[in-house]
């Protein structure tokens, strides 16, 4: 009996068409061919910039969280500072260092890349890149965008770590990418770092 080729491999696409595109969204539909043959059409795509997420820590490890309106979700919800790499950002770090500072007024003098997702891998083109600051202070008053209400608290990590304390896919994520850093790094801190294990 001849065993079939049980590899995934990436589609091919065969033409694409630009719906809308604008200074807030890009939206574009795919006509794609998978290896087989069989044709998927349309496919939605958008495509959107990298964007970054931040796990800030004070000099007593106290998280900085941002409390926004998140009109998706129709509710205020607590989060991490961050968002979109701007052409004008030399690199993802150096956005997330602006994003953090406008947003909230803190600067660290540690930071470190611990990974990176996908957005939306089945949807959208772009990766969020994933940072921890230790050691971060005020320095200056906020300096959010028109269109931004930001408020900004401090909490503990044991709390930021509770189920449902955030709710956004690229926060969580940014916590545990963080948390597994802090765990594995050899450096004394004057804080605990909560394991990884279920509460």
């Amino acid at each position: 009996m001849v065993q079939k080729d049980s590899a995934v491999r990436p589609w091919k696409v065969v033409s694409s068409k630009t719906l809308i595109k604008d200074q807030w969204i890009y939206l574009r539909a795919d006509c794609c061919q998978r290896a087989d043959g069989s044709i998927v059409e349309p496919f939605y795509i958008q495509e959107a910039p990298d964007s970054v997420c931040v796990l800030a820590l004070t000099l007593d490890g106290m998280v900085v969280v941002t409390n926004e309106y998140r009109h998706g979700a129709a509710s205020v919800i607590s989060g991490l500072p961050g968002g979109v790499v701007d052409s004008s950002d030399a690199d993802p770090q150096s956005a997330a260092v602006r994003e953090l500072l406008e947003e909230t007024g803190y600067r660290g003098d540690q930071i470190v890349c611990v990974g990176y997702t996908y957005a939306n891998a089945a949807r959208q083109t772009n990766t969020i890149h994933h940072y921890l600051v230790e050691n971060a202070v005020k320095i200056m008053e906020q300096r959010l965008d028109d269109n931004e209400e930001i408020s900004v608290s401090l909490h503990s990590l044991e709390t930021v770590r509770d189920p449902g304390f955030l709710k956004q896919s690229s926060s969580v994520a940014c916590l545990y990418l963080a948390l597994a850093y802090l765990q594995h790094t050899p450096f004394r801190r004057d804080y605990d770092v909560p394991s990884l294990g279920a509460k």
